[in-house]
């Protein structure tokens, strides 16, 4: 096999792994370090920007060191394929592959004092080690310039729209570099080894210096198992870092080679939310373990990745890692932030305040920072997982022909605890609108459309066959039995309201719009009718006079339209202040008891229409229906306390 055919294998066996775009410069700085270089300094190259609305991109890189360079040692390893040369260093002898899956072109330029020599040549998918020819020169101090360019298609190809290249911002470049090798340049500072890392693009400058690198702190652990008859036990260290930046980001990485291998997420960290006082942190997970887990790419430990199944190769998966490196970071954490039980319990008592019926997850949850958000969001997430499993189950158990007993009472009170969770759910749902329509009432810019939306949507119709029949309506303000309606109109036309009731066209003009409209069927087919005529909070005399003639327009035109109405009740519904309670007394109305004081009730009986009308204060709804929704929550937040 020729050279050039042998690195296209190995570049189509890379390119099914996932590689970033920035990958060739990590691995050309972990290089020089690892080649012993101090000073180091990279030139980066952008694309001239196209407008102002799309970013340039990294189209190459230059780097220049003081390392040992390309010695005979390093020539020759250079120049076999995945070379054992630098393993115990953590090398792969795969990572100058890698730089051809980003770049098609690399030369390579270096000057070595120890053995006065130049190295000078091109690296590419065509390289043949005859290509490398060291020159005699006399060569006072180590010089190594690797240049790349000419991005591949996998990273960038105009005519098929591709586009992944790295936006060329010098200071996420920068961070991202110092993530990355954090763990070796913390290794490198701790014996005392001096670097200056440099980043220049365009007239802009970066550096990366001993004084940038936390102290990190550490905290040891063992892990032992034994898989058939052998016995493996490794060693873990979890270096650690926080931050008192008021950023309140998170990152961890798990370390293999003395590299980040692999980002940790939110299940790996083991919580979501945020430290006190929106502290940062870093961690990092390294273990000898690690160093042989990780791909070619570096990207990822996929040997652990997903893998369920312990085995000689694999004795510890992450199961096994995780629970032991979270019980550290719950030390750590509760050894750096002592406040942090109780905020955790303050957060648990606000979550459950706000979701009762999510109590008994909230109250599992395991979360080494607990905040109101996240706790809601990740019980929320896990009920309807919840939720999801135990309908499945149920469904299956029914339709066995064999149902075993105790499998078929286990899912009844499953799907029992579901269904009075959700109940719950709507009681919650009931008291936030009470206290909407309260808030309403009390602002003076409120209009009648706000009040009358909280009641039911305007220009909506709802049958008792809706399936969402409970969350189309809200007449549970008004009475609770008035959920049972047949059927429900809010701001329809008398003529929609007898169409669809009597699934006919009716042929009279009248163009009454009765707020709302709510029929009740009876098994000797007659209807019962409640109609309801609203006025805002803030409406004036004359408006919620003219309630008293609307009322009774609309009750007399649709009980003549509608055949087989039996009972009609209907409501005026306002506030009620001294002048309309004056009109309505003038009007034969009589004043009923109320159970608040600052609320007040009305009812007259029209005989021709044989129509019992009340007037009710907006605050005896608000009243009323909280007294009645309170019940629901005592019982939920004592159940869940």
């Amino acid at each position: 096999m020729s050279v050039p055919v042998e690195i296209n294998s190995i570049i189509r066996r890379l390119n099914s792994t996932s590689i970033k775009f920035i990958q060739p410069l990590y691995e050309a700085i972990a290089n020089s370090l690892e080649a012993n270089a101090t000073k180091i300094e990279v030139e980066l190259f952008h694309d001239e920007a196209m407008n102002d609305t799309v970013p340039q991109k990294l189209i190459g890189f230059r780097i220049i060191d003081n390392g040992e360079g390309f010695t005979e040692k390093n020539r020759k390893a250079f120049c076999e394929f995945w070379t054992p040369n630098k393993l115990d260093m953590g090398c792969k002898g795969s990572g100058r592959f890698l730089w051809l899956t980003v770049y098609d072109h690399i030369s390579v330029y270096s000057e070595v004092a120890t053995e006065n020599v130049v190295v000078d040549f091109d690296f590419n998918k065509k390289f043949d080690t005859k290509n490398i020819k060291p020159q005699q020169k006399k060569v006072t101090e180590n010089k190594t310039i690797l240049s790349f360019g000419d991005v591949t298609k996998r990273f960038y190809d105009s005519n098929k729209n591709i586009d992944t290249r790295a936006i060329a911002n010098i200071d996420k470049i920068c961070e991202s570099v110092k993530e990355y090798l954090l763990i070796k340049l913390f290794l490198l500072k701790n014996r005392g080894i001096s670097f200056n890392i440099v980043f220049k693009m365009d007239d802009k400058e970066r550096k990366i210096l001993n004084a940038d690198i936390p102290n990190l702190k550490r905290e040891d652990f063992k892990l032992e198992t034994t898989i058939g008859f052998i016995n493996y036990q490794y060693s873990f260290t979890l270096y650690y870092h926080f931050f008192s930046d008021g950023r309140g980001w998170k990152k961890g990485f798990y370390c293999a080679n003395d590299r980040a291998a692999q980002k940790m997420d939110e299940k790996d960290l083991g919580f979501s939310g945020e430290l006190p006082n929106r502290d940062s942190f870093t961690i990092l997970l390294c273990s000898e373990y690690f160093n042989d887990k990780d791909d070619d790419s570096r990207t990822e430990l996929n040997a652990l990745k997903d893998n369920k199944e312990r085995s000689d190769a694999v004795p510890f998966l992450f199961a096994d890692i995780r629970p032991v490196m979270q019980q550290k970071m719950k030390e750590i954490i509760k050894n750096t932030y002592p406040e942090i039980e109780i905020l955790n319990k303050k957060a648990i008592n606000e979550a459950v305040d706000e979701a009762p019926y999510l109590a008994g997850i909230i109250y599992e949850d395991e979360e080494i920072v607990k905040t109101k958000d996240s706790l809601l969001k990740k019980a929320k997430s896990i009920f309807t997982d919840r939720k999801e499993k135990v309908q499945k189950k149920f469904l299956k158990i029914i339709k066995e022909t064999n149902i075993d007993k105790k499998e078929f009472i286990s899912a009844v009170n499953d799907i029992s605890d579901i269904a009075a969770a959700e109940l719950g759910e709507y009681v919650l749902y009931r008291d936030c609108l009470i206290t909407a329509l309260a808030q309403a009432i009390q602002d003076k810019s409120t209009k009648e459309a706000v009040v009358h939306n909280l009641i039911m949507k305007k220009r909506t119709s709802s049958e008792e066959t809706d399936e969402d029949k409970h969350l189309l309506s809200n007449l549970w303000l008004l009475d609770d039995k008035y959920m049972t309606y047949s059927y429900a109109a809010s701001d329809s036309t008398v003529k929609k309201i007898v169409d669809d009731i009597l699934e006919k066209d009716a042929k009279y003009k009248q163009k009454n719009k009765p707020d709302l409209s709510i029929f009740f069927n009876r098994q000797n087919g007659y209807k019962d009718l409640i109609m309801i005529e609203l006025k805002g909070p803030n409406a004036d005399g004359d408006e919620k006079n003219k309630a008293i003639t609307e009322i009774v327009n609309n009750l007399e035109i649709v009980s003549k339209n509608i055949p087989d109405i039996n009972s009609i009740w209907s409501y005026i519904i306002t506030t009620i202040d001294a002048d309309f309670a004056r009109t309505l007394k003038n009007q034969d109305y009589t004043e009923l008891f109320c159970n608040d004081s600052e609320a007040r009730i009305f009812f007259r009986y029209y005989k021709a229409l044989n129509a019992n009308v009340y007037a009710l204060d907006l605050k005896a709804i608000v009243s009323d229906a909280k007294a009645r929704n309170q019940t629901f929550l005592s019982i939920l937040k004592k159940k869940s306390n």
